[in-house]
């Protein structure tokens, strides 16, 4: 994850760091590490940035229960930009129904992706529509799972030859087929 490229909209101050809820999967459940809590309203949009295209399996999410907890997450997958408006009017990839409760034993909850659409994924926005009916939003955590392809979309720079010369090539007796008989 591209950390610094990541961001939260409409979260509260200082809960509002993509660092609070992206973080390790053993710090899953660390209480002393900050949550991420909706501001104005129970509506919150996160974007990850992914370092290079990753292919995922499923998105894992950590709250604290109750009603502050997200009830409904859509997920949508290389868009550029993304607001409150756009999120609403827009087809998700995949749509999720999240857990009030989550297992006592388990701190978060893996909820399983369409695999063969989370494919070939370079940055992903969730959209928080709603909780239980608390006023504000609160998440713990935020993960992965998946497999990262390490291959990154650039341009390559390449240089097509529409007729080779045979002067641009130096070649030796051998190479060219050609051989004295003596």
């Amino acid at each position: 994850i591209n950390l610094p490229q990541c961001a939260i909209l409409n979260a509260r101050a200082p809960f509002d760091e993509p660092k609070n809820i992206l973080r390790s999967y053993e710090d899953r459940a660390d209480d002393a590490i900050p949550h991420v809590e909706s501001d104005t309203d129970e509506q919150l949009l996160v974007h990850v940035v992914f370092t290079s295209p990753v292919k995922i399996r499923a998105i894992v999410i950590g709250h604290r229960g109750g009603d502050s907890a997200p009830r409904t997450m859509s997920a949508y997958i290389n868009k550029p930009s993304m607001d409150f408006s756009a999120a609403e009017s827009t087809a998700p990839v995949q749509r999720f129904e999240l857990v009030q409760e989550q297992p006592r034993e388990e701190p978060a909850v893996e909820y399983p992706t369409k695999y063969a659409k989370f494919q070939n994924v370079s940055s992903l926005w969730l959209f928080f529509a709603d909780n239980f009916g608390a006023e504000s939003t609160q998440i713990q955590f935020l993960g992965f799972k998946g497999v990262a392809t390490r291959h990154r979309r650039e341009a390559v720079a390449t240089v097509y030859e529409a007729q080779p010369q045979s002067a641009d090539q130096k070649l030796t007796g051998e190479q060219t087929g050609r051989h004295h008989i003596s």
